[in-house]
């Protein structure tokens, strides 16, 4: 094989790659982001980009999940704040709603353990469903949370709770060193449709876990 036989084999693979990269950054697709968008809320990407310095997000397992689920509902990677360096998560909602696979699991306990092992802060974005319910049995150990909770005295593991974050997702935030819920944001075990078939009560997520300002009282609008 030629020389340029061999370069034009590698720039089809090249391409390749770059449709599946393409296909991963579009995440939900246009009309889901488009309703996460008319909710007032940042898309997980755009919350990545608008946290980190400029140019310096490297990311982790893009093509993770493939077409059916683009990167798997969760972007993790690396990159600075003020030139400072941090490890980054952030769950998709327009993917499956933000829930989480076997697959999503070894992304959220890889950043984590990278975290511990560069000695750098971890960054969790929240808002998803918690683990999928699609009826496959996936092995949850060693789950994200052990590579969570190994951060507690080695580096500092910040939590911003930026939409609805139930179930498994939602347990990195009251393991954090620091804690913040956006105005949109609300947190529990479970969402209100499992409230309702559990106990035959009908509740909204504002009800199971709404933001609270700092000097509020829970229940007060003071």
């Amino acid at each position: 094989m030629s020389e340029s036989d061999n370069t034009g084999s590698w720039r089809e693979v090249l391409d390749d790659l770059d449709l599946l990269r393409a296909g991963s950054r579009a995440m939900g697709g246009e009309e889901r982001l488009r309703k996460h968008h008319n909710a007032g809320k940042l898309d997980a990407r755009s919350r990545i980009t608008h946290l980190l310095d400029p140019g310096t997000f490297m990311e982790i397992g893009t093509l993770v999940g493939g077409a059916d689920a683009p990167a798997d509902a969760v972007i993790i990677g690396s990159g600075t704040i003020d030139g400072r360096p941090v490890m980054v998560a952030a769950e998709d909602f327009t993917v499956l709603a933000g829930t989480i696979s076997s697959a999503a699991n070894a992304k959220r306990y890889r950043v984590a353990e990278l975290a511990v092992t560069d000695r750098v802060p971890l960054v969790m974005m929240l808002e998803g469903a918690g683990y999928r319910a699609d009826g496959k049995a996936y092995g949850r150990s060693p789950t994200d949370l052990l590579a969570q909770a190994r951060c507690s005295g080695r580096v500092p593991l910040v939590t911003a709770v930026l939409g609805a974050s139930a179930g498994h997702g939602a347990l990195v935030a009251p393991m954090s060193d620091f804690t913040v819920m956006s105005s949109l944001a609300s947190i529990f075990t479970a969402g209100p449709p499992v409230v309702r078939e559990s106990l035959g009560e009908e509740i909204t997520k504002e009800d199971l876990g709404a933001w609270v300002r700092i000097g509020q009282r829970v229940g007060t609008d003071a």
